[in-house]
């Protein structure tokens, strides 16, 4: 009888980027109408995108936690001042705690460049590109190379 061989794989690994963030910003994109216009979209993505990115910077593999500290006090002291309103920060809040779900909490991707475009009547896409740390970057060999010190 045949072994089943197990992926070792990282279940992050095997899910396309534009997936992950896309269901990761599903709260606040899901309850957009059909016809948003596609410059709200992008700002929605953008805040998506930021707030995934300064969750992977606090993660232990980019030792960067100062961004994800900077972004909340940031967007509390803007909505203080008037600035953003309050679904600002509250989408920050919504989205740590999504962040913080089994299905996201050990994807150490960053988000490089990413596009949104219309792909036909009320029919939209988003594409982006993912970073790792380079601790996690493969060498040649397709091993991740050793952690600088």
């Amino acid at each position: 009888m045949a072994r089943k061989r197990h992926d070792r794989t990282a279940a992050w690994a095997r899910r396309k980027m534009s997936a992950t963030i896309l269901a990761f910003g599903a709260p606040l994109i899901d309850p957009l109408p059909g016809e948003a216009p596609l410059e709200l979209r992008r700002a929605l993505l953008d805040l998506v995108v930021q707030i995934w990115n300064a969750h992977v910077m606090a993660m232990p593999q980019w030792g960067q936690p100062h961004f994800l500290v900077q972004m909340r006090q940031t967007l509390e002291r803007n909505c203080q001042a008037g600035e953003l309103q309050w679904e600002a920060l509250h989408a920050f809040e919504i989205l740590s705690h999504e962040r913080a779900r089994a299905r996201f909490a050990s994807d150490p991707r960053a988000i490089g460049q990413w596009s949104v475009q219309m792909v036909g009547p009320a029919h939209w896409s988003f594409s982006c590109d993912a970073r790792l740390p380079a601790s996690m970057t493969p060498d040649a060999s397709g091993r991740p190379s050793p952690r600088s010190a």
